[in-house]
């Protein structure tokens, strides 16, 4: 009996000393809206320096009816639908996943899982070894989402695209010289000789569509912008240099909440 319980012993021993300690579960769920809830005041500041600038570079109108930042509401909506399950990807999936031990001992190394593992694996002691990838990974999950959202061609960005012609043809067509030249093109049109009307409105036509192109041109060299100003927003350069991101990294509060998680 004595022999039977030795080997029951061991047995639960050998288990406890293999168990596998991965950051799984809450774990991923914590740190990963810990990440994007940090993030909310630099993406917003990146967000609305996009904004103002589409506003006043593009739609030109600095007595805009509505606020600048509704103009990227498609893709804020979109963002914030997409923005866990990118950045749990981004994090675990692509990178902090699987097994620590080596593999020819099935020991863990020091450190594994807790609280400093230098092996790239899935678990606590792994994420603090490598904070410093950890925090390019949801700087760049982010900025990769936004430059995803806004591709040419999407649902998001054909709604920007629509909204801000829409704005540009309006701040236009409200000017006080727009309107001059109206009434200037009606006077003329009552002296010109019928058939002038068709060539008037190609002409409308075509500078209608060259504004068209250029709005179109000038929004999306805007757009493509959005890592330097989300650079900027986290402590980087104007130049595009990131500096380490300082205003991004939370290294202080985050190391020790990682560790929190068994």
């Amino acid at each position: 009996m004595s022999k039977l319980l030795s080997m029951v012993s061991m047995i639960l021993l050998h288990g406890l000393l293999n168990r596998v300690y991965a950051c799984e579960g809450d774990c991923i769920v914590g740190i990963t809206n810990a990440f994007l809830g940090n993030y909310t005041r630099p993406m917003n500041i990146a967000l609305v320096n996009l904004a103002d600038s589409i506003v006043s570079n593009v739609i030109q109108n600095k007595n805009s009816p509505v606020a600048p930042l509704s103009y990227l509401n498609p893709v804020i909506a979109e963002y914030n639908r997409r923005a866990y399950d990118y950045m749990e990807t981004a994090i675990f999936k692509d990178y902090f996943h699987g097994k620590c031990e080596d593999p020819d001992t099935g020991i863990d190394p020091p450190g594994c899982p807790k609280p400093d593992c230098d092996v790239v694996c899935g678990t606590p002691g792994s994420m603090v070894h490598f904070y410093s990838k950890l925090r390019y990974l949801a700087f760049d999950a982010n900025i990769d989402l936004f430059n995803d959202i806004v591709a040419p061609g999407s649902d998001a960005y054909k709604k920007v695209e629509n909204t801000v012609l829409a704005a540009v043809e309006a701040s236009r067509s409200g000017s006080n010289k727009q309107r001059r030249l109206l009434r200037f093109m009606r006077r003329t049109d009552s002296i010109v000789a019928t058939g002038s009307g068709s060539l008037d409105s190609r002409s409308n036509d075509n500078s209608k569509e060259k504004r068209s192109d250029q709005t179109k041109s000038e929004l999306r060299s805007l757009l493509n912008q959005f890592r330097l100003l989300l650079t900027v927003a986290c402590g980087g350069g104007q130049d595009g240099k990131t500096n380490g991101i300082p205003f991004c990294t939370w290294e202080d509060t985050f190391k020790p909440y990682i560790l929190s998680f068994p």
